[in-house]
Parts: structure tokens; C-alpha cells; sequence
């Protein structure tokens, strides 16, 4: 009687628990289905964008928590940003951020927000603009994210007594970070100047910045570039080194530059300059928890024949306790 009784307790039991497990699964589904019109397409703005404004490596799209979000860029050479509050929805209209030194000069951007760096809790979003006319400069502008307010726009490579490069179409590459000390770095490749520069006092003060080490840690002037932080206040630069077709890195600890280390060789671009066809395909992402650098760049094989075979690769790479290692093709 008992064991007759345990058993058609664990008939029931099976019963129960494979209805539930029914039950589990048309409630996915059902919720699946529910949420599939979040993933419809949202135009944030049907304006005159050219292509040359979003000519940056570095992010130009920041969420501040899981609703409100920006996102900041060039639009007939001037500044503008536009928010959402409902985690991508809708955005609200365009924004100027308006500045002497930037209004009608504004050729791309990119951006860090504070969050981004591990340990950090502000509120700012730091803006890099290559100003595109005749003086071509590098512009830095903050925006704080508590009041969307955002500070006079300085020019940091007149302050830092750089050249003027040429940050004209597809001839330009940019990228921002902030490292885990808060000093911040600004990187540029052109075609005709490549430089890091830093800060490490009030950056809203131009003459705060100067070049690390007095040297460019670049191989070239046109070269796709990526910053990102590491631990203990260094930093890591990435390019892509378009004459010698090969993805390297080097390490800033605050005193010099490392020597380049291989990611990958015989990495193929389009040609020897940023065009639009090439532009960016090299892009890099950061784990604040466990400094993981995330990795992604087009290997296109067969050069400028991009497109027309099926060798094109997206790879990608991760940089963890010190060392690179491949990991899996995305495409």
C-alpha cells in the first residue's frame, strides 16, 4: 500500500510538473510575441546627416540607465544632441549644444561617459569634436547628464600648442577615454597629424592639456584608433595599421608608451586611407567589472574587392590580464 501510494504520488507529480513545464512555455512565448514590436525600428532623426559626421571608432550613444539616453553628433557643422526617456522608443527632438569654438565647425565626435570607467559614479559625457574648417582643431566639450547642461567648448589642441591637422572627410579618426585616476586622453589621426593628449587637471581649461610623452604612440597619420582603460590608471591604444595591415596595441602608464603588441597581422583594409567605405572597422568596448576589452574589426581579404566575394570577415579579439587573445568570427 505504501509503495502503490508513493507511486501514484509521483505520477501526479510527473503530471503537475509536466503541465507546469507547458505552462512555462506558453507563458515565454506569449511574452516573446508580446514584446517583439520594442524590436520595430525608431527614426531618431530624418534630417541632412552626412556620413562624414559619424566617422568616429569611439561611441557617440550613451544610456544613463535603462530609460534615458543620448546620443550626440554633427549635423550641418554644428552640435547637437537628443535624449530618450523611454529606453529608445521615441527620442525627442535635436538639441544644439551650442559654442563659440565649435558652432560651425563640427566635422564628427565621439564620447566617454564617466560610468563607462570602472569606479566612476559622475554624471559627465565627454565630448570630442575635430573641427573640420580652416583651423582644424580638436574641441572638448562637457556635458553633464543631472541637468543636461554643458560646459563653454575649449580647444584643446591649440592649448596643447599641436598642429593643425586636416580633419576633413573620411581623412579623420578620433577617440576619447578617461582613465581610472580621472585624467582624460584625446587621440587624433589624420592624414596628416596623428597625437595623444591628456589631461590631468580642470580639462574645461585648454592650456590643462599637453601630448603624452611629447611623442605620437601612432604608426600613421590615417590609422583607425581606438582608447580604453585599464587598471591602476594606464590606458590602451588599438589601431589598425593600414600599411602594414596589422591590428596592434600599446600601453600608456602615465609615463611612456609600450612597445606595439600584435593583435593579428595581415589584417586587409580597402586601401591606405579612411574612406567611406572603410570606415570604422575597427571598434572596441570595455568591461568595467573585470577590465575585458572587447575587440571587433573587418578583415576584407580581398582588399578593395570588398563585397563581391565571401571572405569578408568581422573578427574579434578580447584583451584580458595583460594579453590578447582571438575569439570568435562574427561574420
Amino acid at each position: 500500500m505504501f509503495l502503490c501510494y508513493n507511486q501514484m504520488i509521483d505520477s501526479e507529480f510527473a503530471a503537475v510538473n509536466k503541465l507546469l513545464r507547458i505552462l512555462i512555455l506558453s507563458l515565454f512565448i506569449s511574452t516573446f510575441i508580446y514584446v517583439l514590436p520594442a524590436f520595430a525600428q525608431t527614426t531618431i532623426l530624418d534630417g541632412t546627416l552626412a556620413r562624414e559626421h559619424m566617422n568616429a571608432n569611439g561611441s557617440q550613444l550613451v544610456f544613463t540607465d535603462d530609460d534615458t539616453g543620448y546620443i550626440y553628433y554633427c549635423d550641418g557643422s554644428n552640435l547637437f544632441y537628443q535624449k530618450t526617456t523611454n529606453g529608445g522608443t521615441s527620442w525627442a527632438s535635436q538639441v544644439q549644444i551650442s559654442s563659440a569654438a565649435i558652432d560651425g565647425d563640427c566635422g564628427t565626435s565621439v564620447v566617454w561617459y564617466d560610468q563607462w570607467t570602472p569606479s566612476d559614479t559622475g554624471d559627465l559625457v565627454h565630448i570630442l569634436v575635430a573641427d573640420r574648417t580652416t583651423d582644424d582643431d580638436l574641441i572638448y566639450i562637457e556635458f553633464d547628464t543631472s541637468d543636461d547642461s554643458s560646459a563653454t567648448a575649449v580647444n584643446i589642441s591649440d592649448g596643447a600648442s599641436m598642429d593643425a591637422g586636416n580633419y576633413e572627410v573620411w581623412l579623420n579618426n578620433i577617440a576619447f577615454t578617461k582613465a581610472t585616476d580621472g585624467d582624460l586622453y584625446a587621440a587624433v589621426a589624420d592624414d596628416t597629424s596623428d597625437y595623444v593628449l591628456t589631461c590631468t587637471g580642470t580639462c574645461t581649461t585648454a592650456g590643462n592639456w599637453a601630448e603624452t610623452s611629447g611623442a605620437s604612440p601612432f604608426e600613421g597619420d590615417d590609422d583607425h584608433i581606438q582608447l580604453m582603460p585599464l587598471a591602476t590608471g594606464d590606458i590602451i591604444m588599438i589601431q589598425h595599421d593600414l600599411s602594414a595591415d596589422v591590428v596592434e596595441s600599446k600601453v600608456w602608464n602615465e609615463t611612456s608608451w609600450s612597445a606595439f603588441t600584435t593583435i593579428e597581422n595581415s589584417v586587409e583594409d580597402l586601401s591606405t586611407t579612411i574612406d567611406e567605405f572603410g570606415s570604422p572597422p575597427l571598434v572596441a568596448t570595455h568591461n568595467p567589472d573585470d577590465h575585458t576589452i572587447y575587440l571587433a574589426y573587418i578583415d576584407y581579404n580581398t582588399g578593395g574587392d570588398f563585397g563581391t566575394g565571401d571572405d569578408d570577415d568581422i573578427k574579434t579579439a578580447k584583451y584580458s590580464g595583460g594579453s590578447w587573445s582571438s575569439t570568435t568570427n562574427a561574420s
